[in-house]
């Protein structure tokens, strides 16, 4: 458990998920286990988890710190791929919104 969090998560939330990570980063920096991916997959409740071939910072395709090391702007670093990314969202909260989880998008929005 890191410094930062007293406890390990023993509890999901009970509301549907979304968890998007990194695939590119190292195996040191992957802030969850296969485990809980299973656990998110196996809900019936519209949740969902997929790994992106980006590093840290999946939301954006800039290339942060360019003067970093190769191996960091592979890894850590790599930029992620937005369009996938709201893809993907889009797909979540379409689904959630079939399911009436989430109300209809207003008329003109």
């Amino acid at each position: 458990v890191p410094l930062w969090q007293p406890a390990p998560v023993e509890v999901f939330p009970p509301c549907p998920t979304m968890f998007v990570w990194g695939t590119a980063k190292p195996p040191a920096f992957m802030f969850h286990r296969d485990s809980f991916v299973e656990a998110l997959r196996a809900r019936s409740d519209g949740s969902r988890a997929f790994g992106m071939d980006a590093g840290h910072w999946v939301m954006t395709d800039r290339l942060l710190m360019p003067d970093a090391s190769e191996s960091m702007r592979t890894t850590i670093l790599k930029p992620g791929r937005p369009a996938e990314l709201h893809e993907q969202l889009d797909g979540f909260l379409g689904d959630l919104q079939q399911r009436g989880v989430l109300p209809a998008p207003a008329p003109g929005k």
